[in-house]
């Protein structure tokens, strides 16, 4: 491959990489827990301050469990950074997740800034996620919100 054409797979790669946490998140915020399954491979693997899980239908539970309680969810990506290497790649990115608790824009809610640090590979399907770790970085709640778990999103 020349020197061209590896820097035009190199932006390609970024872009699917960046194009697949969107992806993520927004399937989040809509509450589609499913789709999941088109970011993480089979085996995949999730940290969160409250424990690890393997596998996507795991990683799809989780996600649920986590957003589905509350009314809306919003998730804000920034500072994407993605090193494909050939077969596999890193990405981190910071994630500020507001988890809204009524229906009412004013009502409760909750701030949780994060730091996502992941291992993808690419697959037959396209980039998929095979390590995915969520480190919280620090949260912000309303009062009437402050009662309320924090999910490790």
């Amino acid at each position: 491959m020349t020197s061209h054409a590896r820097d035009i797979q190199n932006l390609l790669d970024r872009t699917a990489l960046e194009d697949l946490l969107i992806f993520l998140v927004t399937s989040l915020d809509a509450k589609d827990f499913e789709a999941l399954a088109k970011v993480y491979t089979t085996d995949a693997i999730l940290c969160t301050p409250d424990g690890q899980v393997t596998g996507a239908s795991e990683i799809i539970a989780v996600a649920r469990r986590n957003h589905e309680q509350f009314a809306a969810t919003q998730h804000f990506v920034s500072g994407i950074t993605c090193v494909p290497t050939g077969a596999d790649a890193r990405v981190t990115a910071d994630v500020l997740a507001v988890f809204v608790t009524g229906q009412d824009v004013s009502s409760a809610h909750r701030m949780l800034g994060s730091r996502y640090d992941v291992k993808a590979e690419r697959t037959d399907h396209g980039w998929r996620y095979v390590e995915h770790t969520i480190t919280p970085v620090w949260s912000h709640a309303t009062q009437e919100a402050a009662a309320r778990a924090v999910p490790g999103s």
